[in-house]
């Protein structure tokens, strides 16, 4: 820069706006340095032999260690030698260029193992070599347990309703079959398949109870109440073959995303209720001959 032909005024001026510019970076650069200090996310970069050259303290909390406790370290160290194996085969990918998104499981100096998602970015250098990866880093453990706690419990239930000798079945806002057991294909005669996705009332319902069943499912999508709710009733069903059988079936309402569901659980008990008929018929047959023997005695 020539100043020889500047007047001091002009030199003044342009000093000034070099100090101006040169703030206006300070303040750019401490913007980014507390955004990077303070995201909730790890962030971290490392060389093309996976070590660390600048991490974010949320990276440091994540990998478990103190203040500088990741820079100068290799990823080598927080993972199993199989683990390693597959994040140098991302890192692969990004000698080639490419983003990439993957999972792998960290272990910290202290023992404990978290599930650690990344997006990594390739880094190169003004002459298009590649000299590491950016790495932004998500702890999904808790998320991860959630979803393992949530499985096992599927797990259980599915084993009790698979199990279950009596029907259960569940019916959505919309009068649809949205679960069906073992056991209701055994008493009703419709594999799951079948019946999932339709009317519960069409499947199940006689063709004369059809109009009053319909009205109380109306009160029922409004209200999740209805005479059947929170009682057993013994009533009649129609299975898939056409013959009719009683039930005793107990139902429940269920409130799911603002909207009524059902749950049912039905069983078959026709033969109960025809040897309930025999004995009593039995009963008034041999009331009939005491009365007959006590006559002929008088």
């Amino acid at each position: 820069m020539n100043y020889n032909n500047k007047t001091k005024e002009e030199l003044i001026t342009e000093i000034t706006l070099i100090k101006n510019k040169d703030n206006e970076l300070q303040q750019i650069k401490e913007r980014y340095q507390f955004l990077i200090e303070n995201m909730g996310e790890g962030l971290g970069i490392v060389d093309a032999n996976e070590c660390f050259t600048f991490v974010n303290p949320g990276a440091e909390e994540i990998f478990g260690v103190p203040a500088g406790g990741l820079t100068g370290h290799s990823l080598n160290e927080f993972v199993t030698p199989e683990a390693f194996s597959r994040l140098l085969e991302q890192t692969n990918l990004r000698r080639l260029g490419k983003k990439s998104r993957y999972e792998f499981e960290l272990q910290r100096p202290d023992g404990e193992k978290r599930f650690i998602r990344v997006t990594a970015t390739p880094v190169f250098d003004n002459d298009h070599i590649f000299i590491g990866t950016l790495g932004i880093f998500f702890d999904d453990t808790e998320l991860r347990r959630a979803e393992d706690t949530i499985k096992d419990n599927e797990t259980r239930l599915r084993t009790i309703t698979d199990s279950a000798q009596d029907a259960i079945l569940m019916m959505d806002s919309m009068g649809m079959v949205s679960f069906w057991n073992p056991a209701a294909e055994t008493i009703l005669g419709y594999r799951a398949e079948e019946a999932i996705g339709k009317d519960l009332h069409n499947l199940l319902v006689p063709e004369r109870y059809l109009k009053a069943y319909r009205t109380a499912f109306s009160e029922f999508q409004h209200t999740g109440k209805g005479n059947a709710i929170g009682k057993t009733l013994e009533l009649e069903a129609r299975r898939k073959d056409g013959r009719e059988i009683i039930v005793a079936l107990s139902l429940s309402a269920v409130s799911f995303q603002n909207t009524w569901h059902a749950v049912g659980i039905l069983r078959d008990i026709t033969d109960h209720k025809n040897t309930e008929v025999i004995l009593r018929n039995a009963l008034e047959k041999a009331e009939t001959v005491n009365r007959l023997k006590i006559g002929l005695y008088l």
